[in-house]
């Protein structure tokens, strides 16, 4: 969506939120379209294939699917590889 300018990614948004709760949960279960019992840890694919089948745009929620990545590499994988924390909580939270 093109508002004066500015892309507004909330399809790639709502998609990384997606990718990032089925890595943190990936032996919950999803029931599509009442019929079709699909695992957490397949259902951000199953979801992107669903939409390039039905013609809608992919672009966001490949965005989506990269940057709930890069969320979950720097937030969980570094700190525990690497020993290096990017994101701190602030001490007054």
């Amino acid at each position: 969506m093109d508002y004066n300018g500015a892309i507004l990614l909330y399809d790639g948004f709502a998609f990384a939120l997606i990718y990032i709760f089925c890595k943190k949960f990936p032996t919950k279960v999803f029931g599509v379209l009442f019929v079709l019992r699909v695992k957490s840890a397949h259902f951000p694919w199953f979801y992107l294939v669903f939409n390039i089948i039905m013609g809608h745009s992919y672009k966001n929620l490949l965005i989506g699917v990269i940057v709930g990545y890069m969320y979950i590499f720097i937030k969980e994988i570094l700190p525990v590889s690497h020993r290096i924390r990017l994101y701190k909580t602030p001490g007054f939270v």
